[in-house]
């Protein structure tokens, strides 16, 4: 099996060489597949928060799916690195940003929380990945900060959110190198599929 670190140089390589020109109808296309996720469609008439996240020049993007969301009502959280956790800030249009010690823009702002305490109410967290494979299994960044939030998430059937992972349909594969803390999601989004990984009855009704 491809070591982690060598199945990201591979897919970071990989998407610099896609067209620069192509984002725009990649960004309106993955935000058009998320907000028909039943959670994510449902959250605005419900009052739950949906976690996202800004996407970097080479991830698809996801600026459109905030404004789609944020125009639907919807109350969006932003990431903002704090030290080994992630802190959450609410969107809003216009709001500037700054960028992170890891090249991410990030939200100005007060924070909402930190950790998963402001999540513990969210519909769904929409989760940056690498790669996604047949079980779920989600190659993230190498950080680990959304396995760290996520050892404290109950799974979606006990009321937890819906996990759903951003990647470019090429990088739905048929094994992803994971460990016992890697935390499966539970549908993969890209900009002309949706697919769902049932497990325990979890899908998309």
């Amino acid at each position: 099996m491809t070591d982690k670190s060598a199945m990201r140089r591979t897919i970071r390589a990989a998407r610099r060489q896609r067209p620069a020109a192509d984002r725009a109808a990649v960004g309106r296309a993955v935000a058009r597949n998320v907000m028909a996720l039943p959670a994510v469609a449902s959250a605005g008439a419900e009052g739950r928060v949906i976690a996202c996240y800004s996407a970097t020049q080479t991830e698809p993007p996801t600026a459109e799916l905030v404004a789609a969301l944020l125009a639907r009502g919807v109350r969006v959280l932003l990431p903002r690195v704090c030290g080994p956790d992630l802190e959450w800030v609410p969107a809003e249009p216009g709001r500037a940003t700054t960028t992170g010690s890891f090249g991410i823009e990030e939200p100005t702002g007060a924070p909402a929380g930190i950790g998963f305490a402001p999540l513990a109410d969210a519909a769904a967290i929409v989760l940056p990945a690498h790669a996604v494979d047949g079980r779920g299994r989600r190659l993230g960044q190498g950080g680990g900060f959304y396995d760290r939030l996520l050892a404290a998430a109950p799974r979606h059937l006990d009321g937890g959110p819906l996990l759903a992972a951003v990647v470019f349909d090429d990088e739905i594969l048929e094994d992803v190198p994971a460990q016992p803390h890697d935390h499966a999601v539970d549908v993969a989004v890209t900009p002309v599929r949706t697919v769902w990984f049932p497990r325990d009855g979890v899908g998309p009704a």
